[in-house]
């Protein structure tokens, strides 16, 4: 299909009905029935090691449903129409085959003989689910406990977001410690985010050293963490803020540290978004004349601006990082913010992307932040904040609905399990407080605290296949996930 084609899109989520079957005789893997709203197809892959793609098609065809399938397995599917054709591809997530996964895309004119868009052996990083992406939630948690927001939401989400002083104080570690036992009760994850705000060099070894034992023994506990080591060291409004070589060098060392000890957790690497880089009169921007300015100035022409990398003098390297991540939020269409403002179609995936210009301005010089460092480095992607501003006081109800839908819509869109297969966690940040950023008005990015908004956001997620979903009440005897 060329791009001048006009075309539509229909996405659904379709299911691939009885078990992916190794066929000895041809050497093939047979998908015994995908049902879509098109028809039902019969497929057939044939490994071939000598390719790339590690799979050919060996044959598909149009297929009745099956009388009792023994397996069902999620898959997406996705119809684009032409005024000369039809094109249906279809996402299978996982294909076992005799205990290994694999993932595959298929796609077929006309309900015809498909061709391979892509496959290959499915190898999960730490703490990577196999299929859908883990949904997360940011709370307060001096108002809220994991309890009251799953009995809020109907569901308890998958991983919960904490932050915490590093090194920590007495008190901090109490209140940690509190959140881990909560965890464990209902069997659920914690993304961790570490905040050195005396700066990173009271960072020292034995802080690490700690750190390490202390999620160790949340591991035992059967709680995994995804520590988020010193966030959006990109921007300039931190204590840790545009020191890459010193945020680099102590990165690494909480990384052995934990990769030694606490098997049950992974290191997350989260910077900002880079649109607006270098974040120009935020109180820890690098300064002139000194080794990390000049670490900064990507393309060396004496200053660091929009057209200086925003991530890469920040990586702490593969071996280290065991996830990505980002900060990435809708603050308006228009900067100042502060304004109640729909988001533009796609500014989320064109900003993950490094694709964005609109209302904002042109940000394509920001880079692929999913195919550098998610796609390029085989790493799992996590969208660690994300959420739509709205400001009550300025605001309606169906503003705030409308908003906050375009929004969700976005980030659960069930196209994006296609086209962003390595996308496997959505955080949403579910805080009502004062934002600094636009004068100190009070934000609502909240959804648990909306009754009426629930059931749309739950449907959206369900229809995008975000979350692995169970009530409040079973998810306390589910045990770790």
């Amino acid at each position: 299909m060329t791009a001048a084609s006009a075309s539509t899109a229909e996405s659904a989520t379709a299911d691939c009905e009885g078990r992916a079957a190794f066929n000895a005789n041809s050497g093939s893997i047979d998908l015994p029935y995908v049902r879509h709203s098109s028809g039902g197809y019969r497929a057939s892959l044939k490994p071939d090691f000598s390719s790339h793609l590690g799979w050919t098609v060996q044959s598909v065809e149009v297929a009745p449903a099956p009388s009792s399938p023994n397996q069902r397995v999620h898959c997406h599917a996705q119809l684009h129409t032409t005024a000369q054709n039809k094109l249906l591809r279809i996402h299978i997530p996982v294909i076992d085959v005799d205990g290994v996964p694999y993932r595959a895309q298929l796609s077929a004119q006309d309900g015809g003989r498909f061709t391979l868009l892509n496959a290959s052996p499915v190898v999960l990083g730490k703490l990577e689910p196999l299929a859908n992406p883990w949904f997360g939630i940011n709370h307060d948690w001096g108002r809220e406990s994991v309890a009251s927001t799953s009995s809020k939401l109907g569901f308890t989400p998958d991983v919960f977001v904490y932050f915490s002083g590093f090194p920590q104080s007495a008190q901090e570690r109490i209140w940690l410690d509190a959140a881990v036992v909560q965890l464990a009760a209902m069997g659920k994850k914690m993304v961790l985010t570490l905040e050195p705000h005396a700066g990173l060099s009271a960072v020292t070894p034995e802080a690490i050293e700690q750190m390490a034992l202390q999620m160790k023994g949340y591991n035992g506990q059967g709680v995994s963490v995804f520590v988020r080591f010193a966030h959006e060291m990109n921007g300039s409004w931190y204590a840790w803020s545009q020191q890459p070589i010193q945020y680099v060098q102590t990165f690494r060392r909480l990384a052995e540290a934990l990769h030694r000890l606490a098997p049950q957790s992974a290191m997350l690497w989260a910077p900002n978004y880079g649109g607006g880089y270098p974040f120009s009169g935020g109180r820890y921007q690098a300064a002139p004349g000194t080794p990390d300015y000049a670490l900064l100035d990507t393309d060396q022409n004496g200053v660091i601006d929009s057209r200086d990398d925003p991530y890469a003098p920040y990586y702490p390297g593969d071996d280290a990082v065991d996830w990505v991540g980002m900060s990435l939020y809708h603050w308006g269409n228009t900067y100042p913010w502060g304004k109640n403002d729909i988001p533009e179609p796609d500014k989320f995936t064109s900003m993950l992307t490094g694709e964005y210009t609109g209302t904002i301005g042109d940000e394509r010089s920001v880079p692929n932040f999913y195919q550098q460092y998610a796609q390029g480095r085989s790493k799992p992607l996590a969208i660690v904040e994300t959420g739509a501003l709205y400001v009550p006081s300025t605001g309606s109800p169906a503003l705030e609905l409308a908003m906050k839908k375009n929004w969700w819509e976005q980030i659960f869109a069930p196209e994006l399990r296609l086209r962003f297969p390595q996308l496997k966690m959505i955080n949403w940040f579910d805080w009502v407080k004062t934002e600094s950023e636009i004068g100190g008005a009070v934000v609502d990015w909240s959804i648990s605290q909306h009754p009426e908004l629930i059931p749309l956001f739950r449907s959206a997620m369900q229809a995008g296949d975000v979350g692995v979903f169970d009530s409040p009440s079973s998810a306390s005897t589910a045990g770790s996930k």
